[in-house]
């Protein structure tokens, strides 16, 4: 008994074509999907350590005003080292803890928003915009003169 070739049906011709076509439609927006879970767990992480770096900044500076002011630039600095670009931001640095007394428990605690674009990953069903957000606290030396 010899074996012959199947031969395809006229019906059948260019369908892997169209498989391949709805094959790498299907990948290229997983693909899609990766990147942005990526791009959010970077914005994410950036914004929870630009939150806490800026707290310890905050936290060894000798003023309230000083330490406003070393916080927003190591908050800006950790972002923009991690390449997280905020079309809007916000730091609130709560510097009281400064007013305490000399020997008091007192912290820096900050609060960081920022909104990052994210319409450039042409991901259908992604928000154009996101806002991460992250809390840091850092205590104050007990000890130490405050102004």
């Amino acid at each position: 008994m010899t074996i012959t070739p199947r031969r395809r049906r006229a019906s059948e011709r260019g369908s892997a074509s169209l498989e391949f076509a709805i094959l790498g439609t299907g990948l290229v927006g997983i693909l899609g999907l990766l990147v942005a879970g990526g791009r959010i767990a970077l914005a994410q992480n950036s914004v929870e350590d630009a939150a806490n770096a800026a707290a310890r900044a905050a936290s060894i500076a000798r003023s309230a005003g000083s330490a406003r002011d070393e916080a927003t630039a190591v908050a800006d600095s950790t972002m923009r080292g991690q390449n997280v670009q905020c079309t809007s931001r916000v730091i609130d640095i709560n510097t009281s803890g400064f007013s305490a007394p000399i020997g008091v428990p007192a912290s820096v605690t900050t609060h960081i928003e920022c909104t990052v674009e994210l319409s450039d990953l042409l991901v259908p069903g992604l928000p154009k915009s996101k806002t991460f957000s992250a809390d840091g606290r850092s205590a104050i030396d007990q000890y130490r003169e405050r102004r």
